[in-house]
């Protein structure tokens, strides 16, 4: 078999469709046939609406089909003069016998080959001749089914719906007229012909039930010749109240808390100091304490107002390390009384006890740590 090409298209063109059955299989099939008269060479396109299969013949090959199928044909001849007529006489008979008006007397049978995907032989009183045709693929099936086959159907329906006279009263030159009018209004424009030849409801709605029909849908489909307008505008959904979030009443715990105070500082080896006294007494004391722990710090009796008693004379280093020590508690006391009510409430304040008499080391001077 030879390539198709695209030329082989266009010859189909100005075809028309032959329509044989497959008596076995209950499958109506499509084909159409065109040969030239120039090099003698033949070919066919054949579809069922899903697949289309095609065969091309050369010369050469043409004259061996025709001698295999009719066995009575004669030999081939050694002028070639002589050989090309009777291959075009020939093939001017298988031209013959794929016209409309031969074809309903031709018999028609779909065979097994192991050379080609479709095969079927046609047959006559006077002659037997068998197409060998392969598939040329989904892409150019759709392509060819849509071009030669929709498309013009459509066209057709619209004319014969559109038309104010029937086709069947209508002579030939009329009809011709008609084609030509709307075949060319639908070539400058082929959607919008469409689109006016599906778009109106009578149409529409007897393609919706042919195919209803055909598919065995038990609730056939109206076809009326009216479409009323639906009404587009969205329908208002009410909408239910918002969920109210209830907010917790308690208050935050992390917000209630107050400032951390300065951390204890390390104990130092020599002994207790003064920074070391002063760091302990980091909570304020409730105030009926604060006279308990005026008496635990002094040893001494509480002077009385009116006359106060000295204190007896030490050395200087002892005199300065009350008045220090008085000094950095006053401010640790108005440091800690600035701290909120809910570290007083979370941590109660514990008495301070502060050391007794006793030998006391040298204060070392260092930077207080916080």
């Amino acid at each position: 078999m030879d390539a198709f090409t695209e030329e082989h298209i266009k010859f189909f063109l100005s075809e028309e469709w032959l329509v044989k059955v497959d008596g076995h299989k209950s499958v109506p099939y499509l084909f159409k046939f065109h040969h030239s008269s120039m090099d003698l060479s033949c070919v066919v396109l054949v579809t069922d609406t899903k697949s289309v299969w095609v065969e091309v013949l050369s010369s050469q090959q043409f004259a061996r089909r025709w001698r295999s199928c009719n066995p009575d044909s004669p030999p081939p001849f050694h002028d070639q003069g002589e050989e090309d007529a009777w291959r075009e006489s020939s093939l001017e008979l298988l031209s013959n016998s794929h016209t409309l008006g031969a074809i309903p007397d031709i018999q028609f049978e779909v065979v097994e080959s192991d050379f080609s995907d479709f095969a079927f032989e046609l047959e006559s009183e006077h002659f037997k001749w068998r197409w060998e045709t392969n598939s040329v693929g989904y892409r150019m099936s759709a392509e060819i089914i849509s071009k030669q086959l929709i498309l013009p159907l459509i066209c057709a329906n619209h004319i014969s719906v559109s038309s104010s006279d029937a086709l069947s009263g209508m002579s030939d030159p009329e009809v011709e007229k008609a084609i030509d009018k709307v075949g060319r209004t639908a070539r400058r424009a082929t959607d919008n012909h469409v689109k006016i030849a599906l778009t109106k409801p009578r149409v529409a709605t007897m393609l919706r039930r042919i195919t209803a029909l055909f598919n065995f849908v038990p609730n056939l489909p109206p076809i009326f010749s009216t479409a009323e307008k639906p009404d587009l505008k969205p329908k208002p959904v009410e909408s239910s109240p918002p969920i109210q979030r209830q907010e917790n009443s308690r208050p935050n715990a992390s917000a209630k808390k107050a400032p951390a105070s300065a951390p204890e500082p390390t104990p130092s080896d020599g002994g207790s100091t003064e920074d070391e006294s002063d760091v302990e007494q980091t909570l304020p004391a409730k105030p009926a304490d604060q006279g308990e722990d005026a008496v635990m710090r002094d040893p001494s009796p509480p002077p009385s107002r009116a006359s106060p008693i000295e204190t007896p004379a030490v050395d200087s280093d002892s005199d300065s390390r009350p008045k220090a020590s008085k000094s950095a508690a006053a401010h640790k006391k108005a440091r800690v009384a600035s701290s909120t009510d809910d570290d007083s409430d979370a941590k109660p304040s514990q008495p301070v006890v502060k050391r007794g008499g006793g030998a006391r080391q040298p204060i070392k001077r260092g930077g207080k740590r916080f």
